[in-house]
C-alpha cells in the first residue's frame, strides 16, 4: 500500500494502488442536454442503481456530402481471418479503383504501414496481386511506400478492379497496430492507396510520430473471421454478418478476447464500450463522457454522420492517452481506481474517502503522524484523486472530436498535422469547460487563452522563445531536426490560435462559423491555404495567421 495522502498529493499514487476490481457499474443518463446556447452547462450526476435514462437531445441532422460523388468512391471489399496462433491476420482484398486524378496513369502508389514494424515483427506479405485479372507486382519505392505498375494505362475516371491477397503478421506492441494481452488492435492494417495531389502522388512513408497516415473517403464491406471467445469493435455497423461502412477514411478494428460490452444509445447513435472486466468502472466513465461528447459536438458542428460508435478501452504506448479512427476509438483505460470513480460520481464523500485511505494505512502499518497532511488542502486531494479520472475523460471527447476533425474533415496529418489537432484539441476543451471539468486552477479555455497571449508575446519580442514551435514542420522535420516531443506543442498552439478567432467573433458567430466550416470541407480535405481563407470571410485574421504560421517562414 502507498502512503498517506501527502504521497498521493505528488505522485498520485493513490490512483494505482487501492482499487478493489470486483465492482460493477450501471450507466444512466442523469442531465438533458439542451445545447443551443453558449450558456449551457453539462453536468454527471453519481451512477446510481439502474433506472429509467433521462431522454437526451432529439438528433440533429446528419453531417452529409453537398454534392452526390458517390460515383468518385474507392470501394473495398475485404474478408480477414484471424490467426491468434500465429499472431497474424490473413486479408483477400478486393478493391475498385477510380481514378479522379484528373488524368492518366500508369502506375499507382499503396502504403503498407504494418512493415514500419518490421522489427517488432509486423509485416505484409504480399500473396497475390492482380489488376483487371492480370498478375502484377508490387515494388518497394520508399519505407512503407510500394507502387504498382498497372498492365494498362488507367484513363481519368477510368476504374479498376485490384485484387490483393495478403497475410499480416502483427507485433506484440501497446500500439494502434500490435497486440497485448487479450487484444489486437489493428489500425492501418489495410493497404491502401497513397494520395494524388496536384498532379503528383504524395510518397509520404509511415514515421512513428503524430498520425502518419493521409487517405481518401471509401466505402468498405468487410466481413471478419475470428477464433471462438473474441469480440470485434470496428469502423463501420454490422450488417447481415458484414461490417458495413461508408464514407470514412481508414476501417479499423480491435479484436478482444473476454471482454466485456457496455451498451447505450444517445441521439439515435449506439454507443459500445468494450473493456476488460478489471476496467468496469473506466468503462462506465467513457459511456458517459462519450454520450455527452457526441450530443455536444453534434449540436456544434453537426450531426455525426454515422450509426455507431464504439470505444475500445485497449493497451496503448506510455503517455499515449488513445487513437482515433473513423466509428472507433481506442482508449488507454489509465490508471483510476475505484475510489476516485466513487468520489467523481459523490458516491463517497471526500471526508469518507480520507477516512477509508487511513484505515487502509493502519491496517498495513504504513501510517504517518497526522501533521504531515496539514499542507494539503482538500482541493489539492481531490484534484490529485481524480487526475486520471480526468486524463480519461480528456481522451475520450479528444479522440471523439476527431471523429469530425480527420473524420469527416480531412487534412494532411504529416506535413498539417495542426489542422486537426488544434481543432480537437481546442474542442476538448470547449467541451470540457461546458462540463466544468478541469484538474488546474484554469479552465481548458482559459490556458488556450493564455498560450495565445503567450504567442503573441514572444511574436512581439516581450517573451523569449516561450513557444518556439513550428507549426509548418512536418512529422519527418520533427525527426529530423530529433524533436519529436516539441512536435506535441502543436496541440495546443492549434487550441490557442482557434480560441484566438473564437474570441474574436463571439460564441454565436463561432458557433455559426464552425458549422459553416465543417460543412464546406465535409468528407473532403482542407489545406492550409483552404483553411486560412475560410476564416478571412468571417473575420480580420490576417495577422493572426501571420503569428501563428506565417513568421517562421
Amino acid at each position: 500500500m502507498k502512503k498517506t495522502i501527502i504521497t498521493l498529493l505528488i505522485t498520485s499514487i493513490i490512483l494505482s494502488g487501492t482499487a478493489c476490481k470486483s465492482k460493477t457499474y450501471n450507466t444512466k443518463e442523469s442531465t438533458k442536454i439542451t445545447g443551443a446556447t453558449e450558456s449551457t452547462v453539462l453536468t454527471i450526476d453519481p451512477l446510481e442503481d439502474p433506472s429509467p435514462s433521462t431522454p437526451l437531445p432529439t438528433p440533429v441532422p446528419k453531417i452529409e456530402r453537398l454534392m452526390n460523388t458517390s460515383s468518385t468512391k474507392n470501394q473495398y471489399d475485404i474478408k480477414m481471418k484471424l490467426n491468434d496462433t500465429e499472431h497474424s491476420v490473413d486479408v483477400i482484398q478486393d478493391l475498385t479503383y477510380i481514378n479522379d486524378s484528373g488524368e492518366a496513369l500508369s502506375e499507382i502508389y499503396f502504403n503498407l504501414i504494418p512493415n514500419y514494424f518490421d522489427r517488432s515483427g509486423g509485416k505484409v506479405t504480399m500473396n497475390k496481386v492482380t489488376v483487371n485479372g492480370q498478375e502484377c507486382t508490387l515494388n518497394q519505392v520508399e519505407g512503407t511506400v510500394y507502387s504498382l505498375s498497372l498492365p494498362a494505362t488507367l484513363e481519368k475516371d477510368g476504374t479498376s478492379a485490384i485484387h490483393m491477397e495478403y497475410t499480416v503478421n502483427v507485433p506484440n506492441l501497446k500500439n494502434r497496430f500490435g497486440y497485448t494481452d487479450n487484444t489486437y488492435n489493428l489500425g492501418n492494417m489495410i493497404v491502401t492507396p497513397a494520395q494524388f495531389e496536384n498532379g503528383k502522388w504524395l510518397l509520404e512513408p509511415y514515421v512513428d510520430l503524430g498520425d502518419a497516415f493521409y487517405t481518401k473517403i471509401s466505402d468498405f464491406n468487410v466481413s471478419v473471421e475470428v477464433p471462438d471467445g473474441y469480440r470485434i469493435a470496428s469502423t463501420g455497423t454490422l450488417t447481415d454478418g458484414v461490417y458495413v461502412a461508408k464514407d470514412v477514411r481508414d476501417f479499423a478494428l480491435s479484436i478482444i478476447k473476454d471482454c466485456q460490452v457496455l451498451s447505450d444509445t444517445v441521439m439515435n447513435i449506439n454507443v459500445n464500450v468494450f473493456y476488460l472486466q478489471e476496467d468496469a468502472a473506466a468503462a462506465a466513465h467513457a459511456m458517459e463522457i462519450a454520450k455527452k461528447s457526441l450530443a455536444f459536438y453534434s449540436e456544434k458542428l453537426g450531426g455525426y454522420p454515422y450509426d455507431t460508435l464504439n470505444l475500445v478501452l485497449s493497451p496503448q504506448a506510455s503517455g499515449i492517452g488513445g487513437m482515433e479512427y473513423p466509428g472507433l476509438v481506442m482508449i488507454s483505460a489509465g490508471e483510476a481506481t475505484d475510489d476516485a470513480f466513487d468520489l467523481y460520481y459523490e458516491r463517497i464523500t471526500l471526508e469518507e474517502l480520507k477516512e477509508k485511505i487511513k484505515e487502509r494505512d493502519q491496517a498495513s502499518g504504513d501510517s504517518e503522524p497526522a501533521d504531515t497532511h496539514e499542507t494539503v488542502t482538500d482541493e489539492d486531494l481531490r484534484r490529485n484523486v481524480l487526475f486520471e479520472v480526468t486524463q480519461l475523460s480528456k481522451s475520450v471527447t479528444h479522440e471523439i472530436a476527431h471523429q469530425w476533425f480527420y473524420g469527416i474533415v480531412g487534412n494532411d496529418e504529416i506535413r498539417y498535422h495542426w489542422i486537426d489537432e488544434g481543432m480537437c484539441r481546442f474542442m476538448e476543451g470547449y467541451f470540457l469547460d461546458a462540463m466544468g471539468i478541469d484538474d488546474t486552477s484554469y479552465t481548458p479555455l482559459e490556458r488556450c487563452k493564455n498560450i495565445d497571449e503567450t504567442v503573441y508575446a514572444e511574436y512581439n519580442h516581450q517573451l523569449e522563445n516561450p513557444f518556439p514551435v513550428d507549426m509548418n514542420l512536418s512529422l519527418y522535420d520533427f525527426i529530423s531536426k530529433n524533436e519529436e516531443e516539441t512536435y506535441y506543442e502543436i496541440y495546443d498552439k492549434g487550441a490557442a490560435m482557434i480560441y484566438h478567432i473564437y474570441n474574436d467573433l463571439g460564441p454565436e458567430t463561432f458557433s455559426r462559423a464552425l458549422k459553416d466550416y465543417v460543412q464546406t470541407f465535409a468528407f473532403s480535405e482542407v489545406t492550409p491555404d483552404a483553411f486560412q481563407l475560410f476564416w478571412k470571410e468571417y473575420g480580420d485574421f490576417e495577422e493572426l495567421f501571420t503569428v501563428y504560421l506565417h513568421h517562421f517562414e
